[in-house]
């Protein structure tokens, strides 16, 4: 069995502005996302829409997130600050050359 499809999955995406974060939280097609703004680089905030996205959706705290954003002005810093264990999986996309 797919590990993807066997566990309870929270699905982010980001937008990383310089002053503002957007966040869309999902737990799968058909459903809903949940939109958020945060603070950019607050990383408290950012963990507590993480635990309330969780409980919106039902899921357990343990549940694992995969995320995706656009590697942009700030690179690749943002999986290198977080703790390992609150990350399973991160994508991110590289922005289009001009």
């Amino acid at each position: 069995m797919n590990q993807a499809t066997s566990s309870p999955t929270l699905y982010l995406a980001f937008e990383l502005g310089k002053k503002q974060w957007r966040l869309a939280f999902t737990v799968g097609l058909g459903q809903p996302p949940r939109e958020r703004t945060i603070a950019a680089g607050s990383l408290t905030a950012l963990q507590r829409e993480i635990a309330l996205a969780k409980k919106r959706f039902g899921l357990p705290e343990d549940a694992r997130v995969l995320s995706c954003y656009e590697a942009g002005r700030d690179g690749f810093w943002l999986p290198a600050t977080w703790p390992l264990t609150a990350w399973r999986t991160m994508w991110w996309t590289l922005p289009a050359l001009r």
